[in-house]
């Protein structure tokens, strides 16, 4: 758009949304706004009007960020495989639509290898949760094969977590 942004409905901004969030991290990377350790010296950033970046949003951020990254790595991990190994990366829910690869790589939520490996897709727990009412001939068999794995008990994760919390290329991404 003309300001630089989009927003949901056409509407003056009022807040940012998770796939503007995961931009605005990876522009104030870009542009040594804040460091790799997520230190932003001003303590916010103005967006636009009525919409500042914080550094507890930030922390925020890192947080997640750590925490999806660290767990698909941990996930790859347990079973043996590889990124390599990875055909897909689903990305689902509402945001995928505007979900930026690129961004999402700069600020390490995905990592450089996997981005075109994503696939988008929208509203797959509803997806789900219908097939398996409808269809449970067809999804038992894929549930039965399905293995869960509790990440807040797994060192590794944690160890994982930790480590990627700052916005340095982590130990996957150097190799």
């Amino acid at each position: 758009s003309k300001n630089g942004f989009i927003t949901i409905g056409n509407v003056p901004p009022c807040g940012i949304c998770g796939t503007g969030l995961i931009d605005a991290v990876a522009y104030l990377l870009q542009e040594g706004i804040i460091d790799n350790t997520g230190y932003l010296s001003s303590g916010s950033y103005q967006l636009t009007e009525g919409v500042i970046l914080t550094q507890d949003d930030i922390r925020c951020f890192q947080l997640a960020k750590s925490a999806v990254y660290s767990a698909l790595m941990t996930l790859i991990t347990i079973n043996n495989v590889s990124l390599k190994d990875v055909d897909r990366l689903y990305i689902s829910g509402g945001f995928s639509e505007s979900f930026n690869v690129s961004n999402a790589v700069i600020t390490g939520l995905i990592p450089s290898e996997s981005a075109d490996k994503c696939v988008f897709i929208d509203n797959t727990s509803l997806l789900g949760t219908a097939k398996f009412i409808t269809d449970k001939e067809r999804v038992s068999p894929l549930i039965k094969k399905t293995k869960y794995e509790d990440l807040s008990l797994n060192t590794l994760f944690s160890d994982l977590f930790i480590k990627n919390i700052s916005f340095q290329l982590n130990e996957y991404e150097k190799e």
